[in-house]
């Protein structure tokens, strides 16, 4: 329920004619079932758990051919088919490494951010993200993607996935 309220000076003229005045000082609290409300409320999910970044170039040998939009549609169809919620965080960074010739290879790249909210055992989850890597690998013509598996925020295991 919401109450529209004039929270400024207030000034009110009285029958008799004397005119009385307030003007609020302090901060305004928001009270909600009785209780303080929090002017940016938080809500704990979870005591936190397992979480993936997969590591995945944007080229293909020395040309740009990938956008953002194709590794969002790839994790979305991936994690759908997986009957798992499809969320990710996906940020774009510039990748270096060196290629099977033996060549430096500075390319845009992204990094795929998935936590499993859903307390999965750690084995079906480095599953769902391997196939994932190897859906990157194969729909973006990579040589390899790295796949990092934490728990709790500790590195626990780092893959290279291969189509």
């Amino acid at each position: 329920m919401i109450h529209h309220a004039h929270l400024g000076k207030v000034v009110h003229h009285l029958k008799n004619g004397r005119v009385r005045e307030f003007t609020p000082k302090g901060k305004i609290f928001t009270v909600s079932g009785g209780k303080l409300a929090k002017q940016n409320p938080i809500e704990r999910i979870g005591q936190g758990g397992y979480s993936a970044r997969l590591f995945v170039g944007l080229k293909v040998g020395r040309k740009l051919k990938w956008k953002i939009a194709d590794v969002v549609k790839i994790v979305w169809d991936v994690r759908e088919r997986q009957k798992a919620t499809p969320d990710a965080s996906i940020l774009a960074q510039s990748g270096i490494y060196k290629d099977m010739k033996g060549r430096r290879i500075v390319e845009p790249s992204v990094q795929i951010i998935i936590l499993d909210f859903s307390g999965q055992p750690k084995e079906v989850f480095v599953y769902q993200m391997q196939t994932l890597g190897e859906a990157l690998c194969r729909e973006l013509e990579q040589e390899t993607v790295i796949l990092e598996i934490q728990n709790k925020g500790v590195i626990e295991d780092v893959y290279t996935v291969k189509a």
